[in-house]
């Protein structure tokens, strides 16, 4: 139950103060993956609950030029 990590890379069982298991840890694997493709997380914010939401509504962008298989696109949408 504790909130431990960087807020970008955290789950939203994490910001939402809920038991968790591993499955969080898959969540931020595939945040890491994400932003070694585009640069940057996939979810941003400079306010904490602006980034809550964000997390919470799960919506991110994968830029239409990003030149990857559709494998690593879906492998990415599995773990977010």
């Amino acid at each position: 139950m504790t909130s431990v990590g960087t807020p970008l890379f955290a789950a939203p069982e994490i910001h939402n103060h809920k038991k968790y298991d591993n499955k969080v840890d898959v969540w931020s694997f595939g945040t890491m993956i994400y932003e070694t493709l585009i640069g940057f997380p996939p979810f941003i914010a400079f306010d904490l609950s602006v980034l809550k939401m964000k997390l919470n509504n799960g919506e991110y962008v994968i830029p239409k030029n990003l030149d990857v298989s559709l494998d690593l696109l879906r492998l990415i949408d599995e773990c977010l």
